[in-house]
């Protein structure tokens, strides 16, 4: 019952669970069924580690916009640019799309400005964002070369 209720707590659908995980889809399936089995001990560790990254990227956005609706100009809505696909997903740092979309749902709850998902690029703000990411990430990958 622990998988399941931290999967969910993830916001992982079966796939990205097995994806994630890596393990079979009936071994998914049987932590989802009603009669109770155990999951070894590193799938429980790789998810809590899972909603340990969230809340720390959703604390760092939830900072960065309290930051930003102290400016004048206040936003009427925020819009947050969520991944199409798992790949993309996984260029920000995320095992697929379920896990961010997670990630802004605890953002949506702790802030008071309504949000809207849009996709990644869709946007003026969320394409900026998104070369803002890929700048990033090409900086990152020199310095580890």
């Amino acid at each position: 019952m622990t998988a399941r209720l931290l999967i969910e707590l993830c916001g992982l659908s079966h796939r990205e669970a097995v994806d994630f995980l890596g393990v079979r889809l009936d071994t998914v399936q049987s932590w989802f069924r009603a009669r109770p089995s155990i999951a070894r001990d590193g799938v429980i560790a790789e998810l809590r580690g899972l909603i340990s990254a969230q809340r720390k990227a959703a604390d760092e956005q939830v900072r960065l916009i309290d930051e930003l609706v102290k400016k004048p100009g206040r936003p009427d809505q925020l819009e947050l640019a969520l991944s199409s696909d798992d790949h993309e997903a996984q260029s920000k740092g995320w095992p697929c799309v379920g896990a961010e979309r997670r990630t802004y749902a605890i953002v949506a709850a702790a802030i008071d400005i309504p949000v809207v998902l849009v996709p990644r690029g869709s946007t003026e703000a969320s394409a900026a964002a998104a070369d803002h990411q890929e700048r990033a990430n090409q900086n990152e990958n020199r310095r580890r070369s």
